[in-house]
């Protein structure tokens, strides 16, 4: 007979390298052997998901949903994986997080036609071809992260596409160290930000942003762009001594055609004219007017050439900052404590345990081992006062080559609860 080799895994027979079903869970899973995942994801309320498959993961899919705690990735520090996700909707409505490991310089692209979040959702990005494309409709109820896993002297470049038809953000999309163009529509009156160094945030004025864009203080500076010629007005907080509000992209070239700029301290508006155009800007009451200056900004971070110029605005050393330069605006979230170890209480790959383990019971409980089509499984019911408590099925795949039917012997290599 002809060898052939099998893997059993949720009852589905698939390839070793790729599985093709709806992954559906309902309690803690590790999901650790197909590099390739083909049909829907679905993770149920209370429950855990961590996907992961060392060096790469792809995930094609309809429909990713997520109600409990889904995490796409790896935990390991040394780990360098790449992720591949195309869905065509995803939905979260609990914590969502996308990281390709500590030490990776592998790529991590998602693309979606729809993105639904009113939950938390974070992507930790680790190289400059980091990407997010949304082609249909993006809606953000929820906390949602971008931001860089910063390292010294690094460039968080991310591409981050919405749909040219706009975006509605009605929650707080953080895009701290990394650099982000928005050059679409935005609805809702959330918030977006940035809080780390080198967070270049770019936003095209010729679009209409119903959007708070904070500058949060830190120790490194920061800046916003603004491109287009000023149609609309940007609401910016943030504004304060250690950062600069710039307009155009650097050139290599001085102009200086820049006026000095007015302050509205009534509205909290101000106003520039520069090569670009005249730009209107609400930064918000208690500004120190006569602080506020127009100058020719010379930084060129990527051109090796230092002779190129933007023009900017900057506010003074030595003025004080009102609450508008300092303080978190209401519309902006604070960032959750989320990370990978929010999917830590799956348990660990079989191939941490001997082939011989075995457990044992301290309450009261009864365990019993069955071969189902297979597989090993291994079910655990504890029971208190003739009431059961709870009930654990472990599912104990095998990947062997199979010439004739088999009876309670096992290549163990994966292991799940279900």
């Amino acid at each position: 007979m002809k060898a052939v080799v099998l893997k059993v895994l949720f009852g589905l027979l698939v390839t070793a390298a790729t599985s093709s079903a709806v992954l559906q869970v309902s309690s803690d899973t590790l999901y650790s052997e197909q590099r390739t995942i083909v049909g829907d994801v679905i993770v149920m309320d209370g429950s855990s998901l961590l996907i992961t498959h060392d060096p790469e993961l792809g995930i094609l899919s309809g429909t990713i949903s997520n109600n409990g705690n889904l995490c796409i990735g790896t935990t390991d520090t040394t780990s360098i994986m790449s992720i591949d996700i195309l869905a065509t909707n995803i939905e979260n409505k609990g914590n969502l997080i996308i990281d390709n490991g500590v030490a990776g310089d592998k790529t991590t692209t998602v693309k979606v036609a729809s993105l639904d979040n009113s939950g938390n959702l974070l992507i930790d990005l680790k190289d400059s071809m980091e990407s997010l494309t949304v082609t249909n409709s993006f809606v953000n109820t929820g906390y949602m992260s971008l931001s860089h896993v910063t390292l010294q002297g690094y460039d968080g470049v991310f591409t981050f596409k919405g749909p040219t038809s706009g975006i509605t953000n009605s929650g707080t999309i953080d895009v701290s160290g990394t650099n982000i163009t928005i050059d679409y529509p935005i609805s809702g009156g959330g918030c977006i930000y940035g809080n780390e160094w080198r967070t270049d945030l770019t936003v095209n004025t010729n679009y209409q942003h119903d959007q708070t864009f904070w500058m949060q203080k830190s120790d490194r500076a920061s800046s916003i762009t603004l491109l287009g010629a000023g149609k609309y007005i940007p609401v910016i907080r943030g504004f304060n001594s250690g950062n600069k509000i710039q307009f155009g992209r650097n050139i290599q070239k001085y102009d200086g055609t820049i006026t000095t700029p007015s302050y509205n301290p009534d509205t909290g508006i101000v106003t520039t004219s520069n090569m670009y155009g005249t730009f209107q800007i609400d930064i918000g009451k208690g500004y120190d007017g006569s602080k506020i200056k127009s100058e020719q900004s010379n930084s060129c971070p990527t051109v090796s050439d230092s002779s190129c110029y933007a023009p900017a605005l900057t506010y003074g050393d030595d003025a004080v900052e009102p609450a508008a330069a300092t303080e978190r605006p209401t519309s902006c979230a604070s960032r959750p404590d989320l990370s990978m170890a929010i999917c830590s209480t799956v348990l660990p790959s079989l191939s941490s345990f001997p082939s011989s383990y075995s457990t044992s019971h301290i309450s009261t409980g009864i365990s019993s081992t069955t071969n189902n089509n297979g597989q090993c499984v291994k079910t655990e019911t504890s029971t208190s006062y003739f009431s059961t408590l709870h009930t654990t099925t472990y599912f104990y795949s095998k990947v062997s080559t199979i010439t004739a039917p088999r009876t309670r012997t096992f290549i163990t290599t994966y292991h799940t609860k279900i």
